[in-house]
């Protein structure tokens, strides 16, 4: 069995919570749908939205903080339960996590 070391899926530990935006982008031309980044790692995210999301299981998500865009990733949904859904990144994060 894999240990969560050695695979690339960051454990528990390796999430941090965070009080970031996001905005997700599912088609353009589209009106982004906002959100809130519950917590994060450099692979993936937990975000919550109000009213429940519904839309397609890929979309881009715009990380901000304010207005500062942190970084635009492409997404999977991984998991939906209420108002909340995780995602993992295609890609990792291009910058720390922590902050």
């Amino acid at each position: 069995m894999m240990t969560a070391a050695q695979s690339n899926t960051p454990s528990r530990a390796d999430r941090r919570r965070t009080l970031k935006t996001g905005l997700v982008f599912v088609e353009e031309g589209a009106d982004p749908i906002k959100c809130s980044l519950v917590n994060w790692s450099s692979g993936g995210a937990r975000l919550r939205f109000d009213p429940v999301y519904d839309g397609p299981d890929h979309f881009k998500l715009q990380i901000g903080f304010g207005q500062l865009v942190l970084a635009t990733m492409d997404c999977l949904v991984c998991w939906r339960k209420g108002d909340e859904l995780g995602v993992q990144f295609d890609e990792n994060l291009p910058f720390d996590a922590s902050f």
